[in-house]
């Protein structure tokens, strides 16, 4: 199924996510990193939609294409990869504090957070 048939049976999806969830797919198809089967489109929606901070419901759109939401889970880490957006998964401590109002402590959660790194570090060794 393609992502823009699949978005219009979802419905209101923005016309930025669909876009970035078809350069997705092309970036995938092009890098031939990921498989791309029934499930891509899915999870190219989804990694689109988690980039642009929009809300999708995995199930449905699941649902809406015929498979398995695991499947998707699974196919979602090998579209992350392959189109290198890791920062759609992690973020700093200080966007954060920004992203929940608490800018004031930003410098003393950046401090904690850097010798949390430094911990788990040690006892790796």
């Amino acid at each position: 199924m393609d992502v823009g048939v699949l978005a219009g049976l979802y419905g209101g999806i923005p016309a930025r996510v669909v876009e970035r969830a078809k350069e997705y797919m092309r970036v995938t198809a092009a890098r031939k990193s990921a498989r791309v089967d029934l499930t891509t489109p899915v999870a190219c929606l989804l990694v689109a939609g988690k980039s642009m901070e929009e809300t999708l419901d995995q199930k449905r759109l699941s649902s809406l294409a015929g498979v398995s939401h695991r499947l998707v889970e699974q196919n979602m880490r090998k579209i992350l990869n392959a189109v290198d957006v890791r920062s759609i998964v992690q973020t700093t401590p200080a966007a954060l504090c920004i992203r929940f109002g608490c800018e004031a402590i930003t410098e003393l959660v950046n401090r904690v957070y850097a010798e949390y790194q430094v911990t788990v570090q040690h006892e790796r060794l």
